[in-house]
């Protein structure tokens, strides 16, 4: 038995700004900006403001007549932040076109972590609730075998999972890959039972037939050709379903930018604002 889990939502804005660099890259950032900081208040022969130096180029004295020592603070500065902005950008506009997904659960402690529920039928799995892990994420549903939830997982056995993963109602075409993903931990195989009356002088007979088969593979042709028939007799067809447009760009794929092209005429017209005032009063 094996759980299908569905593939990671898309990131949204937020997730878009932060994503590029990993936690560790952004706390040594902040780093960096908050020592530069001390270094403008607690140096006094620093002339220049290091971070609006080194970000937006804003000169209060000339580079060419400030001491040794600024120079070279201010240069390293100048470097770090061009080479953390160019691997920004770069992965930023990576990002925009890969059309990036939060990460998809892997284990059992990653369906408990996101909280993803786990569709069964009880009736037939009546164990599964008392699960040590996956207990508390059961759901008791009749499971449709036409289009599956896209934010719920499954319990199934793999050759039914595979198969409901090929049907077209079950993959995004603007991603190029199937909704629902196979999670790498199981719950070990479940063992077919064949009830037959006692006694009975076909058991040695259909324990032979049944190894013979299983080592010659007519089993799981079997299983291959019952699998091919569920599919076409569900149809693997839906009217809803149309092809996307895989990785092109579109219009709101661009939402981001837009949104840091705002955020950053807001912040340049009240600091035009606020310069003006001042000028103006004196």
């Amino acid at each position: 038995m094996i759980v299908l889990v569905p593939e990671g939502r898309l990131l949204n804005v937020t997730e878009m700004y932060i994503r590029p660099f990993t936690w560790e890259v952004w706390l040594v950032l902040l780093l960096v900006v908050l020592s530069a900081e001390i270094l403008k208040i607690f140096i006094p022969w620093l002339k220049n403001d290091p971070i609006l130096l080194a970000l937006c180029g804003f000169e209060r004295y000339s580079l060419h007549r400030v001491g040794r020592h600024e120079k070279w603070i201010l240069f390293t500065l100048i470097v770090l932040c061009f080479f953390i902005t160019n691997a920004y950008e770069s992965k930023f506009i990576a990002l925009m076109i890969e059309k990036p997904s939060a990460e998809t659960a892997e284990s059992f402690q990653d369906l408990v972590d996101q909280g993803i529920a786990i569709e069964i039928d009880v009736r037939s799995n009546a164990d599964m609730p008392k699960h040590r892990i996956l207990g508390p994420l059961i759901v008791h549903n009749s499971l449709s075998y036409s289009k599956l939830n896209r934010t719920r997982a499954y319990l199934l056995e793999r050759q039914l999972a595979e198969a409901l993963m090929a049907l077209s109602v079950n993959y995004n075409f603007d991603r190029q890959r199937p909704n629902y993903a196979i999670l790498r931990e199981t719950l070990g195989t479940r063992l077919a039972i064949y009830w037959m009356p006692y006694r009975s002088p076909f058991v040695e007979l259909f324990r032979s037939s049944q190894t013979r088969l299983f080592e010659a593979g007519i089993l799981n042709k079997w299983k291959n050709v019952l699998g091919s028939a569920w599919i076409a007799d569900i149809g693997d067809c839906d009217q809803n379903v149309q092809c996307g447009t895989g990785t092109t760009l579109k219009f709101a794929d661009f939402v981001p930018l837009w949104v840091m092209y705002g955020i950053g005429l807001t912040v340049s017209g009240v600091v035009l604002f606020v310069e003006a005032v001042i000028q103006w009063n004196r």
